[in-house]
């Protein structure tokens, strides 16, 4: 999850933090993207192309009265993301 006030954007995505062993993250999610994707159902504009598996939302992040719904959106996506990946890659669980 992050949060990019100069964009005006919070997203979730999956990406390389190398300390953790993410690496080859947009490589290695490439054969699955597809199914992922249809899970999480996004909107073209939700999600940044070429990025990999991804969701953003566009909101204005200096504004103090819009960070408790960012808050629960970020937690919301992250917990579509895990549930999408975990069928995909887990059938069955």
């Amino acid at each position: 999850m992050y949060v990019a006030p100069e964009q005006s954007l919070v997203g979730v995505f999956f990406g390389r933090n190398e300390r953790l062993g993410a690496v080859d993250t947009m490589r290695r999610l490439e054969p699955f993207r597809a199914a992922i994707e249809d899970r999480l159902r996004l909107k073209p504009e939700q999600s940044a192309q070429g990025f990999g598996v991804n969701a953003i939302w566009r909101v204005n992040c200096f504004a103090d009265d819009n960070w408790p719904a960012m808050a629960d959106w970020l937690v919301t996506e992250a917990s579509r993301f895990e549930r999408a990946v975990t069928e995909v890659l887990n059938p069955g669980t």
